[in-house]
């Protein structure tokens, strides 16, 4: 997650979601390494194997903050 130490800082939360053709539902067993997020550093969220054309991040940010991805990448075991 971007950090500049401003108005931008890692969420206090984040659920993966993926859309099951109908709806979205959150990931089963959603992990994350570190705990909480880290800005300017790798953060890993782990969570059961999951098939979808879609998946998306939901963030609750810091009241009067604001919350930025870098990027996102998605690996098979």
């Amino acid at each position: 997650f971007y950090q500049d130490n401003s108005n931008i800082f890692p969420p206090e939360k984040v659920t993966l979601q993926y859309w099951n053709g109908d709806s979205w539902i959150n990931v089963d067993n959603q992990r994350s390494v570190p705990e909480k997020a880290a800005g300017n550093s790798l953060n890993i969220f782990k969570f059961d194997e999951t098939e979808s054309d879609k998946m998306r991040v939901i963030m609750s940010h810091p009241s009067g903050k604001f919350s930025g991805i870098y990027e996102i990448e998605f690996y098979r075991r």
